[in-house]
């Protein structure tokens, strides 16, 4: 029963999702290891703007004395993480290479034929399995940026009730109900929320106020690690014996700093205004001070780019902390967790 009630959540949150509290507040069937923490707002905090950290960003990856693969899907988020790259190195970017394909580049063609074409060296992404464990290449990519705005459930909640409860209190009145709108029955949404609830008066370190910040806790904090690791274990065609020292020093998760989650968490009025199309438009803006584009800035939309780069692949299962592959055949009951939330 535990097990049904923890798996419901999966008629409202894509089904390749591990779910991961970061506060370790909630224990789920399923034995998780945290390493992917959420950073302590410091005592001399000044909340640098998001422009300001992405450049520094930038910089910082540039320091080292390494080819910088930056995989582009073409979305605003691994655009914004370009442009961050082409400002840091101020014209020397002899250095960095962009990954990409025929999709990525449909989805943003103004942007390609301006500053990548004839301009950057550029990789098909087909070719990327080829740089994998090479330490003379750091790989970057811009996941956890979704996080860091909010969540592609908003888009839901627009289409369920055209955005009508984002902005009110959450509560089991609207958020069950959205839960059970989506396939959950009546128990599992309550059983879910509870969980959640308690979880954000207990170790949430910021302040939750309504559907909108609730939606993107849960994208914050349970998804958060989730995308960290996913494109690692694309299944075969990376499959490839990886070290917790390379992961480290040349699988670089350009939007995942401490940094940048602060802001997100002391900046919840830069994220999305009162539609769909507004969502990320601190980065959209970001985007339009470099190029320009206000066609971009006032009507690109959130879209599922990441699937731009890889396009085929087959996934595993899963992942131990031993960085070991788990196949549809292996054994979960070592990872059982019998003492959980959902008991």
């Amino acid at each position: 029963k535990d097990i049904q009630d923890f798996l419901e959540i999966y008629n409202v949150i894509a089904q390749q999702v591990c779910m991961v509290d970061r506060t370790g507040f909630v224990k789920t069937p399923y034995r998780y290891h945290i390493d992917q923490k959420i950073p302590t707002k410091p005592d001399q905090f000044t909340n640098p703007s998001f422009s300001d950290i992405a450049i520094a960003r930038a910089k910082d990856i540039l320091l080292h004395n390494k080819s910088v693969l930056v995989c582009w899907s073409g979305g605003i988020d691994s655009t914004s993480m370009l442009t961050a790259f082409i400002i840091a190195a101020d014209g020397n970017t002899d250095r960095i290479k962009v990954v990409c394909n025929g999709n990525t580049i449909r989805e943003n063609p103004k942007f390609y034929y301006n500053h990548i074409r004839d301009k950057l060296v550029t990789i098909n992404s087909d070719n990327l399995v080829h740089f994998i464990n090479d330490e003379r290449h750091s790989i970057i990519l811009a996941e956890g940026c979704d996080q860091l705005f909010g969540t592609d459930l908003y888009k839901k909640v627009q289409l369920w009730d055209n955005l009508e409860s984002m902005y009110k209190p959450y509560s089991f009145e609207n958020i069950g109900k959205f839960f059970m709108d989506c396939g959950m029955s009546e128990h599992s949404a309550k059983k879910w929320f509870s969980i959640m609830d308690d979880q954000i008066k207990e170790a949430c370190p910021v302040e939750i106020v309504d559907f909108k910040d609730f939606l993107w806790w849960y994208n914050f904090c349970y998804k958060w690690q989730n995308v960290y690791y996913r494109l690692y274990y694309l299944g075969n065609s990376v499959a490839l014996p990886l070290t917790r020292e390379y992961l480290d020093k040349n699988y670089i998760q350009f939007y995942m700093t401490d940094d940048f989650q602060l802001w997100s968490m002391y900046n919840p009025d830069q994220k999305i205004n009162k539609d769909w199309a507004s969502y990320k438009f601190t980065a959209k803006q970001f985007i339009y001070d470099f190029d320009g584009d206000k066609e971009y800035l006032d009507n690109k939309v959130k879209v599922a780019s990441l699937i731009n780069l890889i396009r085929s692949r087959s996934t595993v299962c899963g992942l131990n902390t031993d960085l070991e592959f788990l196949g549809p055949d292996d054994d979960v009951e070592p990872y059982r967790v019998l003492n959980n939330s959902f008991k």
